[in-house]
């Protein structure tokens, strides 16, 4: 059976004929699409939300148009009249609605942007705007002859918000000249996959007749309530604003990001239909795992709908399971509009076509268009085979500038129940064979694995990354072997690369874009000319690699040669995947680095903390640490000459360069102790990004059915790197108790064994005070003493100790800059979480290593902890993630007198708060 259309019949709700009624005299617009102009005329629906929430206030009725009728005295002062166009820089609140309502009261046409400053970009079909609106503050006002120019709306909203009422009656707010524009709204596609956006307007008409199929579709009608967590400035949020417009739905708004702030609205303005992308669903069903009680709250709910990316089978079902409602899936493009949503009643999985579709929920489409399945010449193919997406309208009229079918750029495939949409079109020839993209991604979809397929031209030939999205960061060699057993050899991926996180771009979508720079600049990262001194990343590994032998002779005379030697490969390591790093994260403005130096990992931490970023920096300013001062000043003499901006070393005093750092704004790196850094930053002015990288006890769980000798070795290679003067090393080692006395056994030999093999010592323990802490520890829990402890004066160490505890030990465990293993019991994985979300754990969480156990229970500490799973923390974490836990004391960043806590990376900092620093205070 071929699928030739697949269309979905008209509902009751402002049905397709009454539409067309009032557009029988209209003639087609230039972007009409075949839609009517004379459609709005008719009115059959309200053009109006019923009510606005956002932040405390709550409008209905004629307090709508009152506030509109605010506004609406304010455009006419900027001159703002029929005709116009305006940029409109979106907050994604109540008064991002409210300006729309009153730009289009005045018939504008109207630009919605995420940012003001994507207007300076090219987007084909642009139409320069004579004026853009804002509603934050303009740093430093706005710049005189600025184009176009700027205007802060928000002092139109200060009477509007605290309740001043109109002395006057208000005017019905009247948009029908608006919906009858041939340009009326635009907005920027998301450039997911390629990166470039590109702007597309709308037609009043076209927006009335997509609103009304979309709420004949899902249902929506006039007593919803719509709550968008998708940007107001893109495709599906725009498109919820709009329909709370046509319908004449409440809408309410708050922080999308922010999940307790979203539950509260739902319970306080009774939402009944949340749109969201998957990334927001996945954070609400952590939440409802910590706060069940919060479920409850959700009950005003009775549509959850999914957009701005495809909805996975593994999603839907967890939703399902967490909430006893199901997730309603939806698929759109910004030229179009919404196109196909899945059944608000069931959740409808499609017949698996062979080994091919996704698990995903089956799509229909709304009433205006049809859907086909076609080869690459267009022509419908068979039920269950992958094929090109195709959409036309149903009337025949042309779409979207195409005289037949509209090519979406995307493949799936149909069944009896409806179409699938796999991804976006794209195969790799890679020697010969081609590689289906898109088909890939979908069937490691249906096995739960969320995974992007990247195309990387390689020196050779072109390189297939599969980028797997992993929170507990299973080993890559796990990955490896699961995903050989999914594929055919011939699509077996060329790299694979894990990832806790992923970037996600402002309409809240994963960034293909930045993923596809990821895997380009891991791959340049890897090729056989990284060291090729004509490019800049070439010439600092060259002169690292050069000198490497004495790179590691100076560390080795400070620490040990085991240490030296992976130190030495770790600074390689970071310098490798840099470039992939900025390409990631984007590359920040030229900006001030000073940096407070660490006193280990000495060649690591000099290539994250001075050698990447001086490949964006204005220049970089450094501290070395007390006692390390030849082997930095080295470092910055060998480096200096290839690093991308000045290298400024100091010997200064710390209340010295403090000092001099306080004097002009700059990015601070800062490592230590968290009273220290306090002590620096009080000493800062908010014109100022600090960077602290702090502490924490990073416990490490071992559960009965764990690969006791590896993790073992793995344990005591953590512990004793450096001579146990490490930020990631474990603190508290928490073993099953059914296997204790066979894992302590393990470590014992496995701690000697490493002693053996480094030259029968282990680094000397820098600081004395560390060294007596230590001692006076040992001596404490001496009962607990298993092995270890021996005093080694010349060597300024002592002999690996396993100390068992419990009680007060294991609730508050001792941070060791020593060679300490505190082994605990626990009978049951429950017990663990209890006490990792302790007030104590949860306040110095950093990092969390799990081997064996439950990987669900393990995906839970995520929220609180840099998590791994059978694998160390040391060998998890990618240089280019962001590093740290959410405890205050393990890191954050601090900037205006407000901090962030969270994992931090300095290229993302740089990225997000750099460009306050070129603005007055």
């Amino acid at each position: 059976m071929t699928v030739t259309e697949t269309t979905t019949g008209v509902g009751a709700i402002g049905s397709q004929d009454e539409f067309q009624a009032g557009a029988q005299h209209g003639v087609r617009g230039e972007h009409g699409g075949g839609v009517a102009n004379g459609a709005a005329s008719s009115r059959p629906y309200p053009l109006r939300p019923s009510s606005i929430s956002w932040q405390g206030t709550h409008l209905v009725g004629s307090r709508i148009d009152e506030a509109v009728g605010t506004l609406d005295r304010v455009l006419e002062g900027l001159q703002i009249h029929a005709g116009s166009t305006v940029a409109l820089e979106v907050d994604d609140s109540g008064r991002t609605v409210l300006t729309v309502l009153a730009l289009a009261a005045r018939r504008a046409r109207i630009i919605l942007v995420g940012s003001a400053d994507r207007l300076g970009a090219p987007a084909g079909n642009h139409q320069d705007p004579e004026l853009c609106v804002v509603l934050r503050k303009v740093p430093g006002g706005t710049p005189e002859g600025s184009t176009p120019p700027t205007v802060d709306l928000r002092f139109a909203f200060t009477a509007i918000e605290r309740g001043v009422r109109e002395i006057h009656g208000p005017s019905p707010v009247d948009l029908t000249g608006w919906f009858a524009q041939d340009q009326a709204l635009a907005v920027y596609s998301s450039g997911t996959t390629t990166g470039v956006s590109t702007i597309v307007w709308k037609s009043g008409a076209e927006i009335v007749e997509n609103a009304l199929a979309t709420a004949r579709a899902v249902g929506y009608g006039p007593e919803d309530v719509l709550l968008p967590l998708l940007p107001l400035s893109g495709q599906y949020g725009s498109s919820v604003l709009m329909m709370s417009t046509v319908i004449g739905a409440g809408i309410a708004c708050c922080h999308r990001t922010r999940v307790s702030e979203v539950i509260r609205t739902i319970n306080r303005c009774a939402v009944t239909a949340v749109d969201a992308p998957p990334l927001f669903y996945r954070h609400l069903l952590d939440e409802l795992e910590r706060r069940p009680d919060s479920t409850a709250l959700l009950d005003s709910v009775r549509i959850f709908g999914v957009g701005g990316e495809g909805l996975s089978g593994r999603l839907a079902e967890a939703f399902s399971d967490a909430t006893g409602r199901h997730l309603v899936d939806g698929y759109g493009l910004t030229q179009l509009g919404n196109v196909a949503f899945a059944s608000t009643e069931s959740r409808s999985v499609p017949d698996t076509p062979g080994d091919g579709a996704a698990g995903a929920w089956a799509l229909h489409p709304v009433d205006t268009f049809t859907i086909r399945i076609a080869d690459a010449e267009g022509r419908a193919i068979p039920e269950g085979n992958v094929g090109r997406i195709l959409v036309r309208r149903t009337d025949g009229a042309s779409l979207a500038g195409a005289d037949d079918w509209f090519d979406t750029g995307d493949v799936g495939c149909a069944s009896g129940r409806g179409f699938t949409v796999l991804g976006r079109r794209g195969m790799l020839n890679r020697n010969g064979t081609l590689i289906p993209l898109a088909w890939i991604e979908s069937r490691l979809a249906r096995e739960g694995i969320e995974a992007y397929a990247v195309a990387v031209s390689g020196e050779v030939s072109t390189k297939f990354w599969l980028i797997v999205h992993d929170p507990v960061r299973r080993p890559t060699e796990q990955w490896r072997r699961r995903l050989r057993g999914l594929l055919p050899e011939d699509q077996w991926p060329d790299a694979v690369q894990v990832v806790g996180f992923l970037p996600v771009d402002a309409s809240g979508k994963v960034s293909r874009s930045r993923l596809r720079g990821l895997a380009t600049g891991l791959q340049n990262g890897r090729a056989a000319r990284r060291r090729d001194p004509s490019t800049p990343w070439g010439r600092l590994r060259s002169v690292l690699f050069a000198h490497r032998e004495e790179l590691m002779d100076q560390v080795a005379a400070v620490s040990d040669r085991q240490t030296a030697q992976h130190d030495y490969r770790a600074m390689m390591n970071v310098l490798d995947q840099a470039e992939g790093e900025l390409h990631l994260h984007t590359w920040p403005e030229a900006l001030p680095v000073d940096v407070f130096m660490p006193r280990n990992a000495l060649l690591e931490s000099y290539a994250i903390y001075c050698l990447v970023p001086s490949m964006w920096a204005e220049r970089v300013r450094l501290r070395p640490a007390t006692g390390t001062e030849r082997i930095v000043s080295r470092l910055v003499e060998l480096s200096a000459p290839a690093a991308g901006a000045p290298l400024e070393y100091t010997t200064a005093s710390q209340r010295d360069f403090v000092d001099e750092v306080a004097q002009e704004p700059s990015v601070v790196l800062f490592t230590g102790l968290r009273g220290n850094a306090e002590t620096v930053l009080r000493r800062l002015t908010a014109r100022h990004v600090f960077l602290y990288f702090g502490r924490g006890v990073n416990p490490v769980v071992v559960s009965a059915d764990a690969d006791l000798e590896r993790t073992a070795t793995e344990i005591v290679y953590s512990r004793l790197y450096n001579g146990g003067q490490d930020c990631l090393a474990p603190d508290l080692v928490l073993v099953q108790d059914t296997v204790a006395d066979r894992m302590i056994e393990l470590l014992a030999a496995a701690a000697a064994d490493y002693v053996s093999t480094n030259g029968g010592r282990l680094a000397p323990l820098a600081k004395e005070d560390d060294f007596l802490r230590a001692l006076r520890y040992l001596t404490e829990n001496s009962a607990g003493l298993i092995s270890g402890g021996q005093i080694d004066f010349p060597g300024r160490t002592f002999s690996p100790a396993i100390v068992r505890v419990d009680g007060q030990e294991m609730a508050r465990p001792f941070e060791h800059f020593a060679p300490v293993f505190s082994v605990a019991t626990f009978e049951d994985q429950e017990q663990v979480r209890d006490l990792l979300r302790s007030d104590f754990h949860r306040e110095n969480g950093f990092g969390a290593a799990f081997y064996g156990g439950d990987p669900e229970i393990v995906r839970s500490m995520t929220d609180h902890y840099l998590v791994s799973f059978n694998q160390s923390l040391v060998a998890a974490i990618p240089p280019f993630e962001p590093f740290g836990g959410h405890g205050v004391e393990s890191g954050f960043v601090s900037h205006r007198g407000r901090k962030v806590l969270g994992p931090v990376n300095i290229t993302q900092t740089a990225v997000r708060f750099g460009p306050s620093l070129r603005k007055k205070a």
